[in-house]
C-alpha cells in the first residue's frame, strides 16, 4: 500500500495488484433468524439489485480479477429472482475467478428454480476463466426440533420478526435434490459443496451421521459426495463484530491494531444498493463508505470516508467512539507494527 500526492491517499493493495477478494449480497433480506446470528430474521423491506445494477457493479471492476468472487455471504440469494441471471452474467463476461462462491439456505426455491440454477453451474463449470466452485448450504439442524431452534430460532426474543418454523424438510430436499442434479454433471472443475451448521445441540459426528445416511437414501452417489460435500459444524463461528476488545500494551503503549481479515485492503463487500460496506458483519449496515452505483471504484477509493476507514483497518488511525472494529474479534494488535 503506498500514499500518492501531498493529500497522502493510501492506494489499497486491490488496486494495485488488480486482485480482489469481493462479496455482493444482492438482497437485504434473509428467511431465517439463525440463532447465532446477530441479525436474526432480516427485515421484510428487502431492497432486491437489479441485474443492470449488477452489470454496472462488474464494469466498476473491469480489467480486475478476482480471488473470490461471493454471492450473497450474509443474505438469502434466492429471494434475488435474477440470481441465476447475475451468475451467468459473470461467466459470460469471462472474468478471471479464482473461486466463485454461493450460499443459501436451500428454503425458497422450488424444483424449477433448482434445475435452472445447476444448469448455471454447468456454465461455469464449462467458463475458462473460472477456475473452482464452492457452494454453501446453512441448515443448522439434523431434525425438526433442533432446526427450529438453531434455524427459526424459535427461544430468541427481541429480533426484528416474530417467530416463524421453518420448513426442516424442504430445506433437506432442496440440497439433495441439488447434489443429485449436480453428480449428473461432468464436472472438469473443482467443486465444494459444504453444509454447514451451527449448534451446540449435536456434534460433528451425529451431524455426518445425519448426512450420510439422507444422502445415500436420496440416491446420491458415495463417490460424488466423498471427493465433493463436506459437513462442517461451527466453522469460523464469530460474534457478528459484537466482541469486546481488550486493550493490550507493549513497552508501555497501546498495541496497534489491524483488521486480518484484510477489508478495504484486498477483500470487499457491496450490499444489495451497490453501496460499498466497511466488512461483512455489522461494517456493511452501520458503516456506509460509497456507492459503486453512482460513483467510479477510484472516485470511492480517493473518498474521505474510504481513506479514513483504511487507516483506521490497516492500523494507520485509532478508532474513536463506538466504531465496530473495537467490537470485532478480527481486529488485533499488531505486535510488530512499523518495524
Amino acid at each position: 500500500m503506498q500514499a500518492i500526492n501531498d493529500r497522502q491517499i493510501l492506494i489499497p493493495e486491490f488496486i494495485e495488484s488488480k486482485l480482489v477478494q469481493i462479496a455482493v449480497d444482492t438482497t437485504a433480506f434473509c428467511n431465517a433468524r439463525c440463532e447465532s446470528c446477530i441479525w436474526a430474521y432480516m427485515g421484510t423491506d428487502a431492497d432486491i439489485m437489479s441485474l443492470d445494477e449488477f452489470r454496472t457493479i462488474l464494469d466498476r471492476f473491469e480489467g480486475f480479477q478476482f480471488s473470490e468472487f461471493a454471492f450473497n455471504v450474509i443474505n438469502e440469494p434466492f429471494v434475488d429472482k435474477t440470481i441465476c441471471e447475475k451468475i451467468v452474467e459473470l461467466a459470460e463476461r469471462q472474468v478471471q475467478v479464482a473461486s466463485l462462491f454461493f450460499s443459501s439456505n436451500w428454503l425458497l426455491p422450488e424444483s424449477g428454480t433448482l434445475a435452472k440454477f445447476v444448469d448455471v453451474i454447468a456454465r461455469c463449470d464449462a467458463c475458462p476463466t473460472i477456475r473452482a466452485i464452492s457452494l454453501n448450504a446453512t441448515i443448522s439442524g439434523i431434525d425438526g426440533e433442533s432446526y427450529d431452534r438453531g434455524q427459526a430460532g424459535s427461544n430468541l426474543n427481541g429480533t426484528i420478526a416474530k417467530y416463524k418454523k421453518l420448513d426442516f424438510k424442504k430445506a433437506v430436499t432442496n440440497i439433495c435434490l441439488v447434489l443429485r442434479k449436480l453428480s449428473s454433471l461432468r464436472l472438469t472443475k473443482p467443486l465444494r459443496f459444504s453444509i454447514k451448521a451451527y449448534s451446540d445441540e449435536f456434534d460433528r459426528i451425529q451431524m455426518a451421521k445425519f448426512w450420510d445416511e439422507t444422502l445415500l437414501a436420496a440416491g446420491i452417489p458415495a463417490d460424488f459426495v466423498r471427493d465433493h460435500v463436506r459437513i462442517v459444524l461451527n466453522h469460523c463461528r464469530i460474534t457478528f463484530a459484537r466482541f469486546k476488545q481488550s486493550v493490550e500494551r507493549q513497552d508501555g503503549k497501546d498495541l496497534v491494531r489491524a483488521c486480518t481479515s484484510r477489508f478495504l485492503t484486498d477483500n470487499l463487500v457491496i450490499s444489495s444498493r451497490g453501496k460499498l460496506g466497511l466488512c461483512c458483519q455489522d461494517g456493511i449496515r452501520s458503516v456506509v463508505i460509497g456507492s459503486l452505483l453512482q460513483e467510479s471504484l477510484m472516485d470511492v477509493v480517493r473518498s474521505e470516508v474510504f481513506q479514513q476507514h483504511l487507516k483506521i483497518a490497516t492500523g494507520f488511525q485509532r478508532p474513536v467512539g463506538d466504531h465496530p472494529c473495537l467490537h470485532c474479534e478480527f481486529y488485533v494488535p499488531q505486535s510488530n507494527f512499523g518495524r
